[in-house]
């Protein structure tokens, strides 16, 4: 069993101290210091991934979403990838990587990555909108993201965006709930009507057995 003090450490209950959970072990997105030193360690590996796990601040979409545009833009080079992690370069070849570390990334490729990546959330790119897969709303962004495919419809601001998207969210929730509840209601009835003609039709036999034995 766990020690009194560990057991208490953050109970959250009357008369109990209460201890806020540890920090994350990320950086932030906008200590741009920070993050150039977290890009400098990147071994290789897939890149989006990488960053959803060291820096804060950015979901996994968005975070896979940054490593494709950076590897698009060829400041990543292919060879960042879930599929094949190991193979080939990570870095566009004209920086290579530090001397003393074949695993890091030098500290010129490490600030294009980062400035790169300050700049892809820059507001000037900021094109609020809903994303539509398959008439189901999937979410809202800041702008459309490649890495996700359906329908995207702009606003003009992010909280407009934001109100679209769970406003027929909901919408499409009701909608479902009244159609289930409707469907629950003709089985229902589908059931009791086979349970009647399944009475009839028995009464109907046993008074044919009946005309039978007369």
């Amino acid at each position: 069993t766990a020690a009194l003090d560990e057991a208490t450490k953050r109970a959250v209950v009357p008369n109990f101290p209460y201890t806020p959970p540890p920090a994350q072990d990320k950086v932030d997105f906008c200590d741009k210091a920070a993050l150039r030193q977290v890009i400098s360690a990147f071994s290789g590996g897939d890149f989006g991934e990488f960053l959803f796990n060291r820096v804060k601040g950015l979901s996994y979409q968005t975070a896979k979403e940054a490593a494709e545009r950076l590897k698009e833009g060829g400041i990543l080079s292919a060879g960042v990838s879930a599929k094949n992690p190991t193979s080939g370069s990570f870095l566009d070849t004209t920086e290579g990587t530090k001397p003393n570390n074949p695993g890091g990334i030098s500290a010129a490729a490490a600030e294009r990555i980062t400035d790169a990546l300050t700049a892809f959330l820059s507001p000037e790119k900021i094109s609020p909108c809903t994303l539509t897969v398959n008439g189901k709303p999937t979410d809202f962004f800041l702008f459309p993201y490649k890495t996700l495919a359906g329908e995207y419809k702009f606003y003009p601001d992010l909280l407009s965006a934001e109100n679209a998207f769970y406003t027929e969210k909901e919408r499409r929730a009701m909608t479902e709930e009244r159609k289930n509840r409707l469907i629950s209601a003709v089985k229902q009835h589908e059931t009791k009507l086979k349970r009647r003609l399944s009475i009839i039709l028995t009464k109907e036999k046993d008074c044919a057995d009946a005309d039978e034995i007369r």
